[in-house]
């Protein structure tokens, strides 16, 4: 599956790979509530519901992106699958590794995998609702 288009990102030896990218479709100011998605689409989705929303490319974080995200009050929005419960704790653990702590998190409703589906069967105002209205702490100490 790492050889799928969707999981490749420009090689490291040209000077900059995957880890060194974040997408934002829009910068926004320091401390500013950010939602941070695993992939690019779901990134947009948010952007388009009137969120800061930046996407890593996947559950690994890198220095490189860290240094990027540590500026904002995080919200990690990963999928509602397992895949999404897996990156959620990678992502967590990664920032709290760098001593960035009170994050926050929220995942899409039961019955919807991913930002992208649940926009497509709802409006952008319902979704910008739930999204400021439903994050949660991590609930697990992560050590």
């Amino acid at each position: 599956w790492k050889t799928d288009p969707k999981y490749l990102g420009p090689p490291k030896e040209l000077g900059i790979g995957k880890g060194d990218l974040v997408y934002m479709p829009k910068w926004g100011t320091k401390n500013s509530i950010l939602y941070v998605t695993e992939g690019e689409f779901d990134a947009y989705v948010l952007h388009l519901c009137n969120l800061n929303s930046a996407a890593t490319g996947g559950s690994n974080l890198t220095w490189n992106q860290i240094k990027v995200l540590r500026d904002y009050q995080l919200v990690i929005a990963v999928d509602n699958d397992s895949a999404g419960s897996f990156a959620l704790s990678k992502m967590i653990a990664g920032l709290k590794d760098y001593g960035i702590d009170g994050i926050r998190y929220v995942r899409p409703p039961v019955g919807f995998k991913d930002w992208n589906e649940f926009h497509l069967k709802y409006s952008k105002d319902l979704i910008f609702k739930y999204a400021t209205e439903k994050p949660k702490i991590f609930p697990i100490a992560l050590n």
